[in-house]
């Protein structure tokens, strides 16, 4: 893959488990994701994360140390 200049790479989570993450991102695997994320993250700097915080993720989102793994 290559990326360059402007080009922007963006990964959906919508919660730390999969079960959370399935409530919007449907036929997604979690750690799939995380693990491209992670691969990305080897090869360019990755400035920021966003989330979504719906009232079904908002304790998840804000709380865990499970999504503070993921976001840093």
């Amino acid at each position: 893959m290559l990326v360059e200049g402007d080009d922007e790479i963006w990964f959906s989570l919508c919660g730390s488990t999969q079960e959370l993450h399935s409530r919007y991102r449907r036929g997604t695997n979690l750690e799939t994701i995380l693990d491209n994320a992670a691969a990305v993250r080897q090869m360019c700097r990755v400035d920021c994360a966003k989330c979504i915080v719906f009232q079904y993720n908002c304790d998840d989102l804000l709380k865990t140390e499970a999504f503070k793994k993921i976001a840093s």
